[in-house]
């Protein structure tokens, strides 16, 4: 966090509450709007924000980890709650070299995430980082296919 804590500060500090609503609609408008294309994909998919809060939940994703949405959606919790330590070190060591290069896409990893009763399920996953109109990143859009072997 110590990498990519001084380009938010950079990247905020001249930003005014006007700017800060404004992302904020934005990112519940992109929310809306991937609401009805993750409903429609099958794919267990996660959305959080740049914090790694859980801000959405597929379907498909509570089939996968036993978590329902309550669960994830009813307090403030964290992407990196649900993921063992190690999957949770890479997701820091990878978000601080694209949250503010030249990144522009999407990247795949193995990520294993952890189920309500602390069993481990190994993924494939896809992270998709999206930026706000200020070129901060906004939230990550995270797609998982169980590893079967």
């Amino acid at each position: 966090m110590a990498e990519y804590r001084p380009s938010f500060i950079a990247g905020m500090i001249n930003l005014k509450e006007d700017d800060l609503i404004f992302t904020e609609q934005c990112f519940q408008r992109t929310l809306l709007e991937y609401d009805n294309y993750i409903s429609i994909s099958g794919t267990p998919t996660l959305v959080w924000r740049r914090t790694s809060q859980i801000a959405y939940v597929g379907d498909e994703f509570c089939i996968l980890t036993g978590w329902t949405k309550k669960q994830l959606l009813g307090k403030s919790t964290f992407a990196v709650e649900i993921m063992d330590d190690k999957s949770c070190v890479e997701y820091f060591q990878l978000f601080s070299k694209i949250a503010f290069g030249d990144f522009k896409g999407a990247t795949m990893t193995e990520c294993t995430l952890l189920t309500p009763s602390g069993k481990n399920i190994r993924t494939s996953s896809v992270w998709t980082l999206k930026r706000d109109v200020f070129g901060i990143p906004m939230m990550i859009i995270a797609n998982f296919l169980p590893i079967l072997t």
